[in-house]
């Protein structure tokens, strides 16, 4: 489409109704991807049958972030 980036706009959305619309015509689940929280009902709202949410970077800092918390808590109940 040319339109990289551009999810909002008439093109980029007239392609994916396209798409769900031939994946359903042959009973096919479609599944996209949601890179931002707020989209996952944006797209579930569109009609897809799945979204994958995320992106593993953010899992990961996420995963990192609660162990350091938890070794600082557990630090500051050893040390006082």
């Amino acid at each position: 489409l040319g339109i990289f980036g551009e999810t909002d706009g008439d093109e980029f959305v007239e392609a994916v109704d396209r798409v769900l619309e031939a994946g359903h015509a042959v009973d096919k689940p479609v599944a996209t991807l949601a890179f931002e929280e707020d989209e996952i009902e944006r797209w579930v709202d569109r009609g897809f049958d799945f979204v994958l949410a995320g992106v593993d970077i953010d899992y990961v800092k996420a995963g990192g972030l609660r162990a350091k918390a938890m070794f600082e808590d557990a630090m500051e109940k050893r040390d006082g």
